[in-house]
């Protein structure tokens, strides 16, 4: 067949296995079973380890400033609670 249309058997032989399976056209022949493409490498879901990095930061400096404004709220319901007892 490859010699009819002018072209490589190489050629007409990688056109049969990308073929869809079942009969090849004109042929009667089964038509060779399409190969499965290679995998593609995973991809890395969610943030880099960088990005994890910073984050990571942030929410410690976050929890240092929520520590510091919890002790300043504590102080100050003392501070009140003592006020109110004196009326």
């Amino acid at each position: 067949m490859a010699a009819e249309l002018g072209l490589p058997d190489r050629l007409v032989r990688s056109w049969l296995r990308w073929a869809p399976t079942g009969t090849a056209v004109g042929s009667g022949a089964p038509a060779l079973a399409v190969p499965t493409p290679p995998a593609a490498p995973a991809r890395r879901v969610g943030p880099s380890p960088a990005e994890q990095a910073a984050e990571i930061g942030r929410l410690r400096r976050e929890v240092e400033r929520l520590r510091m404004e919890r002790d300043i709220l504590k102080r100050a319901a003392l501070i009140f609670g003592q006020a109110t007892d004196r009326r």
